[in-house]
């Protein structure tokens, strides 16, 4: 049976609520397969919202990491040594 990490991609779009702005995140979870270089996709899609991505793992990569409207996000992780 093959591994497969998932990515979790959680937001405070409860606080972008109370500023007036709206931000989703489609899909809300990205399944990355345990290969060198496995990436995976999601959609940021804003309304005059100015969002950044904060990623603290080594092994993963995110870009890109700001943006103000609907952006594609690419998720790349390292192989597993």
């Amino acid at each position: 049976m093959k591994k497969s990490f998932t990515v979790a991609l959680v937001f405070l779009a409860a606080l972008l609520k109370l500023q007036g702005q709206s931000l989703a995140v489609n899909p809300a979870i990205v399944t990355l397969f345990p290969v060198a270089n496995a990436t995976g996709t999601f959609n940021i899609t804003a309304e005059a919202t100015t969002w950044s991505i904060t990623n603290d793992a080594t092994w993963l990569s995110v870009s890109p990491v700001t943006g103000t409207i609907n952006t594609l996000i690419t998720v790349t992780a390292e192989a597993n040594a």
